[in-house]
């Protein structure tokens, strides 16, 4: 149980600190991809610390059964999000031509950053809307 207190902790911290960084864009080029290369290896950086307290977990002799079975569930389900970020993400560019794009799932709440240059119009808007609708989430 502990180790699941530093997984909320750690997880609640680096989902305030991706927030943060997404409030602070800066017009620049430069800052602007810097800041999506921040994010996302902040992202990546956040999903496997969350991995190895899981594993640790699971790998533990002593925590009961109960404490490794949603350890276990919990690294299936972090699994299936990465998958779904990534996907969105490959989608959301291929269909919508972003140079860039983040896709982040917390909780039941997603966020979409996508780097333009351009206002995004209505029309990949729906778009966006459309992948979010019919890709499946999946459960947490």
């Amino acid at each position: 149980m502990t180790g699941l207190l530093a997984l909320l902790v750690v997880t609640g911290y680096l989902n305030f600190t991706l927030n943060q960084n997404a409030v602070s864009i800066n017009a620049s080029s430069k800052t602007e991809t810097n800041m999506f290369i921040t994010l996302k290896e902040n992202r990546t950086d956040a999903r496997l610390a969350q991995q190895l307290v899981l594993q640790e977990i699971v790998a533990n002799t002593n925590a009961s059964q109960a404490a490794r079975s949603e350890a276990e569930a919990a690294l299936t389900a972090l699994a299936a999000t990465i998958a779904f970020e990534n996907n969105t993400e490959n989608l959301i560019t291929a269909q919508c031509g972003y140079d860039d794009v983040i896709v982040s799932r917390n909780d039941n709440k997603l966020n979409v950053i996508v780097k333009t240059t351009d206002e995004i119009t209505n029309e990949n808007l729906q778009k966006i809307m459309k992948i979010l609708a019919t890709t499946p989430i999946p459960t947490q």
